[in-house]
C-alpha cells in the first residue's frame, strides 16, 4: 500500500493498540484478543524482546490488519522496522532522520511531540500525525487549547488514554488515539486472562464509534 493508503486505513479505525511487554511469551495471544474485539491496528515497540521477529511474523500471517513499529529513535532502527514488515512507525520525539527514511519507503510516521513548539516541527518535519505525548499529564484541557493555534494537525493522544475515555478524545479533536496497558492489562496478560482483553477492546470500538457518531 501506499503510505497515504496505509494513513488513511489508521484514521478509519482511529485507534493504535500499543503492545509493550517484558517478555515476548504471550505477544500472538494478546494479538488475538485485540482482533477479536475488534481493533486490528497494532504497535509492537521496538524495546519489546524479539520485537522484529514478531512483527516479521505478523505482518506474513495478518495481511488484512497492520503492524507497525513503536519507540522508534533513529533511522537505523526505522530501517530495520520496515525491513521487517512494519507499515508504520511511531517515535516518542521529534527526529526528522526518522520521517527521511520511513517515507524513502512509502511509510507514514506518528512522530511525539509535547509542547506546542514540538508539535509544530514534528508536523514541519513531515509527520503523518503527531503524537501527543504524554497526553496525560494536562489531560483533556490542554488537547483542546492547543488546537486553537495549531489548527489542521493531525493529533494522536497517547498516555493516559482509556477504553472508557477514548470518546472523550475524538470529542475533543483527535484523529485518532494511541492505547497502551489500559487496553492490555499486564496483570491480565500474566494471568493469561486474555478474555479480559477483548472485552476492553470491544468496550473501546464501541465508544470510539459513538462518539464519531455524535460528531457527524
Amino acid at each position: 500500500m501506499l503510505r497515504s493508503e496505509i494513513l488513511n486505513k489508521i484514521l478509519e479505525t482511529g485507534v493504535v493498540s500499543i503492545i509493550r511487554m517484558q517478555t515476548p511469551d504471550h505477544i500472538m495471544k494478546v494479538i488475538d484478543s485485540l482482533q477479536a474485539g475488534g481493533v486490528c491496528t497494532w504497535e509492537i515497540t521496538l524495546n519489546t524482546p524479539n520485537a522484529l521477529q514478531f512483527i516479521a511474523k505478523i505482518a506474513s500471517e495478518n495481511s488484512s490488519s497492520l503492524i507497525g513499529a513503536g519507540t522508534v529513535l533513529d533511522a537505523v532502527m526505522a530501517k530495520d522496522a520496515i525491513n521487517a514488515g512494519a507499515k508504520f512507525l511511531v517515535t516518542p520525539v521529534v527526529k526528522p532522520e526518522i520521517v527521511a527514511t520511513a517515507h524513502q519507503y512509502q511509510v507514514p510516521v506518528f512522530m511525539g511531540a509535547f509542547s506546542p513548539t514540538e508539535i509544530l516541527m514534528a508536523h514541519e518535519s513531515g509527520a503523518d500525525m503527531v503524537k501527543l505525548f504524554p497526553a496525560d499529564i494536562h489531560g483533556l484541557p490542554y488537547f483542546r487549547a492547543i488546537q486553537g493555534p495549531l489548527k489542521g494537525i493531525k493529533l494522536i493522544p497517547t498516555g493516559g488514554v482509556t477504553p472508557d475515555n477514548a470518546g472523550d478524545w475524538f470529542l475533543a479533536g483527535a484523529h485518532a488515539i494511541g492505547i497502551g496497558s489500559s487496553l492490555i492489562p499486564p496483570e491480565a496478560v500474566q494471568s493469561e486472562n486474555f478474555s479480559v482483553i477483548t472485552d476492553l477492546s470491544k468496550r473501546l470500538v464501541e465508544n470510539v464509534m459513538s462518539a464519531r457518531s455524535a460528531l457527524q
